[in-house]
């Protein structure tokens, strides 16, 4: 249980989706590899016939590669709330793809703005 004690001042000003698209934010404009990855792995479901992705596969898929397959880089530490952000995100830079991945509508729809803030730190795969 969450005291108003152990709030911090960002907990008081935005809500939990808020804290989670502003952790995401920066994840991403820090960690472009794993955009890259996403999108290539998505790429690859949809060769392979699928006609819906699973952003869970996808998340484990780039866990598996940067933590045991490839042992040049270190692995990714990719937290499980980005994993529909990133879904939102590959969909929105794929329009021909939209739907490929189900999502649900976040708490705050203004998350929307995880495109519009993912494209404004020029993140491309």
């Amino acid at each position: 249980m969450v005291t108003v004690d152990s709030m911090t001042q960002f907990d008081l000003d935005f809500g939990a989706n808020d804290r989670i698209q502003a952790n995401f934010e920066r994840f991403h404009a820090a960690n472009p590899r794993v955009f890259h990855l996403w999108g290539r792995f998505t790429l690859q479901m949809i060769r392979a016939g699928f006609k819906r992705g699973s952003a869970s596969l996808v998340a484990e898929r780039i866990r598996w590669e940067t933590g045991v397959a490839t042992t040049s880089d270190p692995p990714i530490k990719l937290n499980n709330n980005y994993r529909s952000r990133y879904a939102r995100l590959w969909m929105r830079e794929n329009p021909t793809r939209a739907g490929f991945f189900r999502t649900r509508e976040l708490a705050d729809s203004s998350s929307d703005s995880v495109i519009g803030a993912a494209l404004h730190y020029g993140v491309r795969r």
